[in-house]
């Protein structure tokens, strides 16, 4: 997660974001199979088309 948060950081549109709404929208996103977690997708993968999503910046990949 470090990683994640070090990533986000980054992008030139940061101080844009609004943190709880991004964390509800991972939160939504998240799928759970007997109490674990159990993506299709990785959650770096998923947090970066959520930001692109909400706050497009074509120099943050």
């Amino acid at each position: 997660m470090p990683q994640v948060w070090d990533k986000l950081t980054e992008h030139p549109r940061f101080d844009e974001f609004d943190i709880d709404f991004l964390c509800a929208e991972m939160k939504r996103k998240a799928v759970c199979n007997d109490g674990k977690p159990c993506n299709n997708k990785s959650h770096q993968q998923k947090m970066q088309e959520t930001i692109h999503q909400y706050y497009p910046s074509p120099s943050f990949c």
